[in-house]
């Protein structure tokens, strides 16, 4: 079934009201297996909405929109649905004795808002357990049209527990995803190691992407249930693990702090940071994770020279030679950590957050059981965008080394 979502308000369009509920029907109608064609956004214009649902109707097997189902004039999605489908509104009484026990039966408050509970014989009505307008499914030659509410809030529970329902009987297939998370590479440097992969597989499919937690490989089956997707699935991802190995650090989306707290708790570790250019961004990725206070004691923001020299011993002549942004420096730094704390892992970072020439040359460097890792790395980008990035491989590389010498 191929399904086009229109979401309407012109505080959509303009802006003003960020527009979650597409990207959220988008998810779940994709897991049912539906074919998303289209996804647009129209302002609290008829004119304008009935041609976009009319020409839609073309194309598509069904219509979802969300918005414009209130009481005042300007919500008239179900009014203009009803006229794409030439069909007539009647009042449907159990919606109407839903609203007199919401309006404790005020005259008043029932005439403004009646035309809510108003909608074609043969229609579908889908209650509103949480709010006062009720959405509802129209039907007219094998083709649909489903309105929902406005607020996420009431539009979700209603698509959960009466649309969905409805749905699932006309899935004859879902869509299920599992996913990679590859450390130390670019999404170009991934793509490339999976090319043929990625070229040669059309159910699966697998996809790069580039997240704001790294990269990832994303690998999706479209199959009659999840068993069979996950049968699909599998021998795909062994494929995958063979080519990158240790550089993966987790799978279907666990963070890098998570996977680290993890390692962490299984081997009984302390950790600790001594940061420069990411100002405290690790500990606090860290301390995301509740239970972490058992293994991260305490952090150093280390941004000065002077406080690189004064807490973590390193040389000054080290300093002035290589300066802060060097090899040596990150090395020092790991050392001092392990040398003047108690603290079974290290993690250090230096670098140059921009602007400038040198901006995104970085150091990351770690330390465990009498190995240290020092990483030199490039990033571009907005300054903070580089920061964030740094303090990530900080704790993709103190996995690596916690992994691989355990």
């Amino acid at each position: 079934m191929d399904i086009e979502i229109i979401t309407v308000g012109t505080e959509l369009l303009l802006g003003d009201t960020l527009d979650t509920n597409s990207h959220f029907l988008s998810k779940e109608l994709k897991n049912l297996g539906f074919n998303i064609y289209k996804k647009v956004t129209v302002g609290d214009n008829t004119d304008r909405l009935y041609k976009e649902i009319k020409e839609g109707l073309e194309k598509v097997d069904m219509i979802i929109t969300t918005g414009g189902l209130g009481p005042t004039n300007d919500d008239l999605t179900k009014e203009t649905a009803i006229r794409v489908f030439e069909q007539e509104a009647v009042l449907h009484k159990e919606s109407y004795d839903r609203l007199v026990d919401y309006f404790e039966g005020r005259e008043e408050a029932l005439e403004g808002n009646t035309k809510q509970a108003c909608f074609p014989e043969s229609a579908t009505v889908l209650r509103n357990d949480h709010g006062t307008a009720p959405g509802a499914v129209l039907e007219k030659s094998g083709k649909y049209i489903a309105v929902l509410p406005g607020p996420p809030a009431e539009m979700q529970p209603m698509y959960e527990n009466q649309l969905k329902p409805l749905l699932e009987k006309k899935a004859d297939s879902i869509i299920y995803s599992e996913s990679l998370s590859i450390g130390r590479l670019g999404e170009w440097e991934m793509a490339k190691k999976v090319q043929d992969i990625l070229e040669n597989y059309s159910n699966p499919t697998v996809a790069p992407y580039a997240k704001k937690e790294g990269v990832i490989l994303k690998i999706t089956a479209k199959a009659a249930d999840k068993e069979k997707a996950l049968a699909m699935i599998q021998p795909v991802k062994e494929e995958i693990k063979e080519i990158f190995g240790g550089l993966i650090y987790s799978e279907n989306g666990e963070n890098r702090q998570t996977v680290l707290y993890k390692l962490l708790k299984e081997k009984n570790l302390k950790v600790m940071t001594a940061e420069s250019i990411t100002g405290g961004l690790a500990a606090s990725k860290l301390i995301d994770i509740p239970g972490m206070s058992d293994h991260l004691k305490e952090s150093l923001v280390v941004y000065s020279d002077e406080a690189k020299e004064k807490y973590l011993k390193v040389n000054s002549d080290t300093l002035k030679e290589y300066t802060a942004v060097s090899e040596e420096v990150c090395r020092e730094m790991v050392e001092g950590l392990l040398e003047n704390y108690d603290t079974d892992l290290a993690i250090a970072t230096t670098g140059y957050a921009g602007p400038g020439d040198n901006a995104g040359l970085s150091f990351v460097g770690v330390g465990y059981k009498g190995k240290i890792n020092i990483e030199e790395i490039h990033f571009k980008g907005e300054r903070n965008k580089i920061r964030d990035r740094v303090a990530g491989r900080a704790l993709e590389e103190a996995i690596f080394i916690v992994r691989d010498n355990s």
